[in-house]
């Protein structure tokens, strides 16, 4: 037979079943915050570290055109460079309906059996789309693609239906029509999924890619370093021996384009997801010390209502330090309860959202695997925190003598109504007796209401911080698009004469205006001689129609300015110390000039890899011998409707191709703000989860609060039924003093989101592409008006169960309460 001690811990379990029920997602909701997020750090950084670590990347990528075999044996030889690899690449349209046609990258593969950089590894399953028939993929010959996996999951990318064999009917840029078998499905780790560019990819052999309309020499070759295992992870030393290997390139009379070096050992994409770790990281803890909050709020219910049972049990011989063990019981057995909640609730969702993330960054993660150091934590957390947060309640209820436990019950030990704002509170007149009745119940027990409020306070003010901070990202994203003038902008393997590109352009029917711009990679030396990030340095006329510059500080380049230059936000990532007026010198051609800052801008250039910054096209041209010719075209359309731009994209590099000049890359502002703002979105969505999980933290701890005071105050409302108060005076007596809190919470959010709002502005995600912080705009309306509508539902539905329970019991029982009320929470 049990101990009456446990069975009195096993009747409180189960007779205060609604309590129990909230004391148990209480702590289940802070565990299982902590579990996802320490979740989605293993999983997902693990994966991608995995993903890296096998597919030998690339450490940098070199961009010129005209590049052969010969060229990449004599980077070979180079005693700093452990390998390089050519590649090309070309846009061609792929018709994914009949009439329906779709952009697909092309890239040419020199030899699919001996890749040496950038693996591409052939998929033999695909468990997403067993209609593919993955387990037939085999390397393509001539007049074949394999396709990147990602390209399947992006809609409409490719035809419905496509598979191993299956025909794909393409366009090449000169109208041309070719159909390529698909071989099967690879997974290549540093290519930018179909999720974010919308377009997507595959690979063919050099035979088939001219055929395409490609040319048989690489575009860009990428290359891996020798060196100690620390310099491998130093990207300064990387970006060295990239800039020696580009003026080995430039020495042979090509011209390089850009330098592009990648964070050392990790995929392009891997820094986004430290941010979101880093963010989530304090706001699962965060709710795990909110759960610790409720755990405290309902022990001390648990002992105020069972203050006449202590009084007893001491009265026949039980010490303190029973009755603390019985209760600490209690506990234990509310955190093993919770526990066989969050860590299956752990699996489901973070699996689930780990699902999600991979499938946007093209990173396949495992959907039912909890790590067992996150297991370990989850029970770790989930039974020393409720017990250490009932420490205090338990010691200060069992310490009451049995003279005042016995004498006690009912009203509570509050003193409303001895202080200055107790008084104040009962002067108040203009409301009926309910709502006054409602209004000093909500600060009769003050350190409860604190208590409360944290909760409702931190999840309010969440809410509205990362609601307001995605309106001014926004913002930002539109501001730095609003940069770009153009709709379209076309660059070219090589430089062209601008009379020549202007004339073939201004032939197409719809072209609106016409602008041409210079580019080259420039590389920073500092005072020390040490080489800094490759810069991609745009040379454009100061008068330029085709950007609408934001400026943080100094000002744009003047018609007069020869070796001034305006550097973008994202220089300053790499270069803090740089400010307007300093002199930057920069290494162009292997010959190394001084510049003047005189301005810098907010642009959002695509992937942030690319560092921009601009110059005076003249003095530029005369500094790279390149007078009166142009690496890119500018051009706006009579209809920017995103259907006719694309459109027009292909007829006018269609239109250059037929000319003999060599199309690169083609660009549009649709791209663009897909790109930018999909990086924003990931991370506020997972923001305004962690806000609704602790905003549901906070409506758990007032139904909790709400319960208890209607507890304590049985006997008062005994005496107003008596007097004959109605079922329903009751029940708007306690939702209307839940909404009181309610508002209260919001308003106190509300002000504390002013200043956080600057705060979340220092988050790495939204310096990752500016050292100036981002403007967070707070309107009156919007956001904070959601939150207030959000709030004040869960204060009434927090509010209603509560006030049901205070209004279903006789008279006799309100009256006369006894501890086998089975109705309190």
């Amino acid at each position: 037979m049990l101990d009456p001690r446990w069975m009195k811990v096993m009747r409180d379990l189960w007779s205060n079943r609604m309590r129990t029920v909230l004391v148990v997602l209480s702590i289940a909701v802070g565990v299982f915050a902590v579990g996802t997020v320490q979740h989605l750090r293993s999983v997902v950084l693990d994966g991608m570290q995995a993903a890296y670590d096998e597919s030998n990347a690339a450490q940098a990528t070199i961009f010129a055109g005209g590049l052969d075999e010969a060229m990449l044996d004599t980077l070979r030889r180079m005693p700093e460079v452990a390998d390089a690899e050519g590649r090309s690449s070309l846009s061609v349209n792929v018709e994914v309906a009949p009439d329906k046609w779709e952009s697909l990258n092309v890239t040419m593969i020199h030899d699919f059996e001996d890749i040496r950089l950038n693996y591409l590894i052939p998929m033999t399953s695909l468990d997403s789309h067993p209609e593919f028939n993955a387990a037939q993929t085999h390397w393509p010959d001539r007049d074949e693609i394999i396709l990147e996996r990602s390209a399947l999951d992006a809609d409409g990318a490719l035809p419905a239906g496509v598979a191993v064999g299956s025909p794909l009917v393409v366009e090449t840029e000169s109208g041309k029509q070719r159909t390529l078998i698909v071989t099967g499905a690879v997974y290549d780790a540093n290519g930018f999924p179909a999720a974010f560019t919308g377009t997507g990819s595959g690979y063919v052999t050099p035979e088939t890619f001219e055929r395409l309309g490609g040319s048989p020499t690489y575009s860009q070759v990428g290359i891996r370093v020798v060196g100690t295992p620390e310099q491998l992870r130093d990207e300064a030393y990387i970006t060295s021996i990239a800039n020696k290997a580009a003026d080995k390139i430039e020495l042979s009379g090509r011209t390089v384009q850009r330098v592009q070096v990648f964070r050392p050992g990790r995929l392009p994409l891997q820094d986004l997801f430290d941010a979101i770790a880093l963010l989530l990281t304090p706001l699962g803890l965060l709710a795990l010390l909110l759960s610790g909050f409720l755990v405290i709020n309902t022990i001390s219910a648990l002992m105020s209502q069972q203050t006449r049972q202590i009084g007893i049990m001491k009265a026949v011989g039980a010490d303190r330090n029973q009755i603390t063990g019985m209760y600490l019981s209690a506990v234990l057995s509310y955190s093993v309860l919770a526990l066989l909640v969050a860590i299956p609730l752990t699996l489901y969702v973070a699996g689930g959202i780990a699902q999600f993330l991979g499938g946007f960054i093209n990173v396949a993660f495992p959907r039912w695997v909890l790590p067992f150091n996150v297991l370990l934590l989850q029970i770790f957390v989930g039974i020393l925190i409720p017990i250490l947060a009932a420490l205090w309640p338990i010691a200060r209820g069992t310490k009451i003598s049995v003279r005042e436990a016995l004498s006690e019950y009912g009203l509570g030990r509050g003193h409303f109504g001895t202080d200055r704002f107790s008084r104040f509170l009962g002067h108040v007149r203009g409301m009926s007796r309910p709502v006054q009745i409602s209004l000093r119940n909500t600060f009769r027990r003050r350190a409860r209401l604190i208590l409360t409020l944290v909760t409702l306070v931190l999840g309010g003010m969440i809410f509205m911080t990362v609601g307001s901070v995605r309106q001014s990202m926004g913002n930002l994203i539109e501001s730095g698009i609003a940069y770009n003038q153009f709709d379209i902008q076309i660059e070219f393997g090589r430089p062209y004469r601008q009379a020549q590109i202007e004339q073939i352009v201004r032939s197409v029917p719809g072209v609106k205006d016409v602008e041409m711009w210079g580019s080259g990679s420039a590389t920073p030396i500092h005072a020390d001689g040490t080489e800094g990030d490759p810069l991609l340095l745009t040379a454009l006329p100061p008068e330029s129609e085709m950007v609408e510059p934001t400026l943080q500080e100094g000002r744009w380049l003047l018609p007069d300015d020869e070796n001034a230059i305006v550097i973008s936000q994202k220089v300053l990532a790499n270069e803090p110390d740089l400010k307007v007026g300093d002199t930057i010198v920069l290494k162009i051609n292997g010959d190394e000039r001084p510049w003047v800052i005189v301005g810098i801008a907010q642009v959002l250039s695509g992937p942030p890899t690319i560092v921009p910054a601009f110059v005076h096209d003249h003095y530029f041209a005369r500094v790279t011998q390149q007078v009166d010719k142009a690496t890119s075209v500018q051009l706006t359309v009579d209809n920017p409707d995103a259907d006719n731009v694309a459109a027009m994209v292909e007829t006018i590099s269609t239109a250059l191709e037929d000319q003999g000049l060599e199309v690169g890359n083609t660009f549009t502002i649709a791209q663009l703000r897909r790109f930018s703002g999909i990086f924003f979105d990931i991370i506020i969505y997972l923001l305004m989860a962690m806000g609704v999980l602790i905003a549901s933290v906070g409506a758990l701890g007032l139904m909790g609060t709400m319960s208890t005071n209607v507890l304590e105050r049985t006997r008062e409302i005994g005496v107003m039924r008596a007097i004959g108060a109605s079922n329903g005076a009751i029940q708007r007596i306690v939702i209307v003093e839940g909404v009181i809190i309610g508002m209260l919470s919001w308003f106190i959010g509300a002000m504390l989101a002013f200043p956080a709002g600057p705060a979340a502005r220092a988050v790495p995600w939204a310096r990752s592409s500016s050292r100036r912080r981002c403007r967070t705009a707070f309107r009156p309306g919007g956001v904070f008006h959601l939150a207030f509508a959000i709030v004040a539902v869960l204060a009434i539905v927090a509010s209603s169960l509560p006030a049901w329970n205070a209004s279903r019991l006789t008279v006799r029982v309100k009256s006369w309460p006894t501890n086998r009320e089975t109705w309190s929470i």
